[in-house]
């Protein structure tokens, strides 16, 4: 390769770094456009107390409205380990993305809602639609505020079937592996008994870690793989425990993300 191909070879690759990143800016502007959107439809919606189908759908539809702009595809695997039985979701957290990514493979497949940090809640519209439609607060740093919200949710996931999906890791991983797991999620699981669905997203890393400022910076095309797990019971898993469980669990995602 002489110099005259070399430089066109690096002028073409500025060029294509410069599209990526104009595309993550507009995809990042009119996925923040949509989410107010959406945030008010949900809002009004509740207010004449639809069915829970009606927020997945909608809910489904902002999660591919995002992926689309910003050219994410999402493969699916163990789709037949989908149960419509009410439990504990649980999924490793790498992107902030991770959220529309198990919406779009999920929700209209599964009614379930998410936990997030309470601090989201005070966004304009967007707190206020997740409050809605029953996203649990989860005060990182108030223990037994935490727990009792957990064991409020119980009945909902009893009585409902409403699932409830958590990143045991607490939050996004600064490195693209599985992290260590917080005590939480499994509290929530055996003070309810509820099964545990095990859920590990893998390709996401690079759409937006915590170090990002916009969406999907590296890539002009991403493709991530949502892989369900079999399903985890927790009848054989007494309080004391507590340990041996999450350990357990975290065995299974780290052999799942590592094949």
């Amino acid at each position: 390769m002489n110099l005259e191909q070399i430089q066109k070879t690096i002028n073409e690759i500025n060029f294509t770094r410069f599209l990526i990143s104009i595309r993550s800016l507009i995809g990042g502007l009119l996925s923040c456009a949509f989410t107010i959107v959406i945030s008010i439809t949900l809002i009004l919606v509740c207010s004449v107390k639809c069915h829970h189908k009606t927020f997945d759908r909608i809910t489904y539809i902002w999660a591919s409205f995002i992926l689309f702009v910003l050219n994410v595809d999402v493969k699916i695997k163990g789709e037949e380990h989908i149960q419509d039985s009410g439990g504990l979701i649980l999924f490793n957290h790498l992107s902030l993305l991770d959220i529309p990514i198990l919406m779009k493979a999920l929700a209209l497949k599964k009614t379930f809602r998410f936990g997030a940090k309470i601090e989201l809640f005070s966004i304009p519209f967007f707190g206020k639609a997740m409050r809605s439609i029953g996203v649990l607060p989860i005060a990182r740093h108030q223990r037994n505020k935490v727990l009792k919200i957990y064991k409020d949710s119980v009945e909902k996931v009893k009585n409902e079937n409403m699932s409830y999906a958590l990143a045991p890791e607490g939050t996004r991983q600064l490195t693209d592996e599985i992290g260590k797991f917080k005590l939480g999620p499994f509290n929530f699981a055996l003070y309810g008994h509820l099964d545990i669905y095990p859920v590990v997203i893998k390709g996401a890393y690079d759409l937006m870690t915590k170090q990002d400022s916009l969406p999907c910076q590296n890539k002009w095309k991403s493709t991530v793989t949502v892989q369900f797990l079999p399903v985890f019971p927790t009848n054989n898993y007494s309080e004391e425990d507590l340990d041996r469980l999450k350990t357990d669990v975290r065995q299974k995602f780290i052999t799942a993300f590592n094949s």
